[in-house]
């Protein structure tokens, strides 16, 4: 396996992140919605919030919560409460990774996921998107054929920032405690849900894809879930293949998966990538060492993601190109499609390289319109919709 390659392995970006974010708390973890006095079954008492990551709950102190995200460390007390195990931190580390800028957007993209596929430009073009919902806020789907390597991809990327969750949701509180803030939430085949969980994860995507701050939960008899939840820089990105991939698309495929299909639909930009990952994965080399070699090369990438994440909220970046192609998109998807090209202005050296790509674009997102729109005899509508 090719040395640049080796970094970018999952067994190896699952031994760097293990130590960097294993240990981490964050406050979108935290489950009370109000500052509680507890008294522990070991007759200890305490003020503070509890906190639910990875189905283990935690007491967090009232002092400790105003320094989150905290490193947890080894200095832990184990407590019972109500037949739960609660872990209590004793001297846990503030943590925070600060932005710096040190490479162009372009070393940025190429750099992560270097892989080898049958059609690189697809490719690039999936890791642009990827990044700009990083980055910023987006609510995008992408189809492909089932090698595409699109998980992997947002796969590295959660090893890297531990922001971009890939699952398939199998219950409300396990949805709900994915977001995350600032990060991007990845469902991937979410299509066989139960009903339960689809019916809230149709709920999160109308509201938080609809442009507001915050989600009012609509599950609140599920355990260990809030009454409302902080999106104000959330991303949603949903991962599927195409269509011939489904034995009964006009039942199964996602257009037809929720309720209100259309709002989902006037909601989300949804684009059909072409090609397969080619890239062989082996484990014929020193995955710790290698893992350990290239943590500062980690370090540096979710570095530069801030960044950008910083310039992008601040406005402070100007466009250097005009594409004379830009699709006539209006209302949500609008926006998302200039989320989009404006990493791709940071990427792209020239005029011609950015209009390639921004071509590329549009075929992707035509495609993907030419592919569904053959499902059945169903009719998908789409309605733009103005901007809130």
């Amino acid at each position: 396996m090719e040395k640049e390659a080796q970094k970018y392995h999952l067994e190896v970006l699952n031994a760097h992140s293990q130590k960097l974010y294993n240990d981490l708390i964050y406050e979108h973890n935290i489950t009370s919605e109000s500052l509680k006095e507890i008294e522990f079954e070991e007759g200890k008492t305490g003020r503070g919030y509890f906190a639910l990551k990875d189905k283990q709950k935690y007491f967090i102190e009232e002092k400790i919560v105003k320094e989150m995200p905290i490193k947890l460390g080894t200095d832990n007390m184990e407590l019972i409460y109500k037949d739960d195990v609660v872990i209590k931190p004793i001297n846990p580390t503030k943590f925070k990774i600060v932005p710096h800028h040190r490479m162009t957007t372009k070393s940025l993209i190429t750099s992560i996921a270097p892989f080898t596929h049958t059609q690189p430009n697809h490719l690039t073009l999936f890791k642009i998107v990827g990044v700009a919902a990083y980055i910023g806020r987006t609510y995008i789907c992408f189809s492909s054929k089932s090698h595409f390597g699109k998980s992997s991809f947002f796969d590295v990327l959660h090893a890297l920032t531990d922001k971009c969750p890939v699952f398939k949701p199998r219950s409300v509180p396990g949805l709900l405690n994915k977001l995350n803030v600032t990060g991007n939430i990845v469902f991937d085949e979410a299509q066989g849900c139960r009903t339960d969980v689809r019916e809230i994860m149709e709920e999160i995507s109308q509201f938080v894809g609809g442009g507001k701050s915050v989600y009012i939960n609509g599950a609140m008899k599920a355990k260990n879930t809030k009454v409302w939840y902080d999106t104000h820089l959330q991303s949603i990105t949903y991962l599927y293949n195409n269509v011939d991939h489904y034995k009964n698309p006009g039942k199964d495929y996602f257009e037809f998966m929720f309720n209100n299909n259309k709002a989902i639909d006037n909601r989300f930009l949804k684009l059909k990538m072409e090609g397969e990952l080619t890239q062989v994965f082996s484990r014929d080399f020193n995955i710790p060492l290698v893992a350990e070699e290239n943590k500062m090369d980690y370090i540096a990438i979710a570095k530069e993601l801030l960044y950008l994440q910083e310039l992008k909220q601040t406005n402070n970046y100007e466009r250097e190109f005009r594409a004379s192609n830009f699709l006539g998109l209006k209302g949500r998807k609008k926006v998302i499609y200039d989320e989009v090209t404006w990493v791709l202005d940071q990427f792209c050296y020239d005029q011609k390289e950015f209009d390639d790509y921004v071509e590329l674009l549009n075929t992707c997102i035509s495609g993907y319109q030419d592919m569904v729109g053959g499902i059945s005899d169903q009719t998908i509508i789409v309605d733009e919709e103005m901007v809130e």
